[in-house]
């Protein structure tokens, strides 16, 4: 089975800009880079098609969203016949060949949201997600439709003979008319680091919302967006930095889940606390993290129904000691370091990441509202 994509000649500039929260830290040990994806050494029987790669090598990590890495699959044409699995639970799953579209959406759905997409009946070739979704239990909507698409979403095309998918990773809305967005995040598109974050135009009129093809050309038009099940957390996201003592709340939407929830807290992957073993499924608990949990990044919340087989995780974030200082600045506050361009946003105690540039923008911030503040005022624990 062929998953393969057309070449695209156009490469985006992306500018990362992380806006945090309440310490005014961003501190190194909670972000995460390419370099921390996990790197795979090609198989010995790698097709010569997968050799000697116009942008980045096949295997190269080209991107990330929520901890799950992107990787280069060479070029469009590329066929590795080379499976990649994922340790989920108590198993290893397959989430599709290295390094094709498919597999990436895949992954990212095991990793955040603990759905099989390989071992459902949407798996196959990226032109069927979308028509074969609703029968796999998932949620299509259709592009021009009055549902916008959301963050988690696996954008669809059927277009270039195999169509291609990827995962929604920032939507920007206007109130009418043109201007809005969608930034993916994908696989086997450019073979590139400008895989990481692509930007689509969204128009918006009646209520309706259609969002533009894969590329100019139109060869890839944009079908719809597919939604899954279950449980997404809002709060703590990935790359967020809660403090020992401090009052926080965990965040989830489960419209589409029946009954209460349980609620747990992993570290290094283990499953290490229980929040809530029968919790309404309110959408919100309080969280005030124990002063005798460890300090690391390798936090992650995990919610799932009682029965255990609808589940939702968020990225992992980072728990530090108390914060020693008092705030110097309020809520809403943008600072950045003196040393550092770094943009950070003061909110709810958390740190907030953004994707880009444009995310900034998006908010309607502009850098003459961004405050220098002293070392002195990042300085926590």
């Amino acid at each position: 089975m062929r998953f393969t994509r057309p070449f695209q000649a156009i490469v985006l500039l992306v500018v990362c800009i992380l806006l945090v929260a309440v310490s005014y830290r961003c501190p190194a040990e909670a972000l995460f880079s390419l370099e921390d994806c996990e790197q795979f050494d090609p198989p010995k029987d790698l097709p010569g098609q997968c050799k000697g790669c116009p942008d980045a090598d096949f295997g190269e990590a080209v991107g990330w969203f929520n901890d799950v890495c992107a990787y280069s699959n060479c070029r469009n044409h590329c066929e590795s016949q080379t499976d990649h699995y994922d340790y989920y639970g108590d198993r290893w799953l397959c989430t599709g060949m290295k390094w094709q579209c498919v597999e990436y959406v895949n992954r990212f759905w095991l990793a955040n949201y603990g759905q099989d997409v390989y071992g459902s009946k949407m798996y196959g070739d990226a032109n069927g997600y979308f028509g074969k979704a609703a029968s796999a239990g998932y949620f299509p909507f259709q592009n021009g439709g009055p549902v916008p698409p959301e963050v988690g979403d696996i954008l669809c095309s059927n277009g270039g003979g195999y169509g291609h998918v990827a995962i929604v990773r920032e939507v920007y809305i206007p109130s009418i008319g043109s201007g809005g967005y969608v930034v993916v995040i994908h696989q086997n598109f450019l073979n590139s680091t400008a895989d990481d974050s692509r930007s689509i135009d969204m128009d918006v009129q009646g209520g309706r919302y259609t969002v533009e093809s894969f590329n100019k050309d139109g060869e890839y038009p944009v079908a719809g967006w597919v939604r899954r099940h279950g449980i997404r957390i809002i709060s703590p996201r990935a790359g967020d930095v809660l403090y020992k003592g401090a009052k926080y709340s965990i965040r989830w939407d489960s419209r589409l889940v029946d009954g209460r929830v349980q609620v747990h807290v992993y570290v290094d992957g283990v499953h290490r606390y229980t929040l809530g073993a029968t919790e309404e499924n309110e959408g919100e608990l309080p969280f005030v993290p124990p002063y005798e949990w460890p300090t690391t990044n390798q936090y992650e919340i995990r919610i799932s129904n009682l029965a255990g087989s609808i589940s939702g995780r968020s990225g992992k974030f980072t728990i530090m000691g108390e914060v020693a200082n008092s705030l110097w600045h309020p809520n809403g506050t943008l600072v950045k370091t003196v040393d550092r361009s770094t943009v950070c946003l003061i909110d709810n105690n958390r740190l907030r990441p953004f994707v880009n540039e444009a995310a900034f923008f998006s908010h309607r911030y502009g850098f003459d509202q961004v405050v220098t503040v002293s070392d002195d005022e990042l300085r926590a624990t």
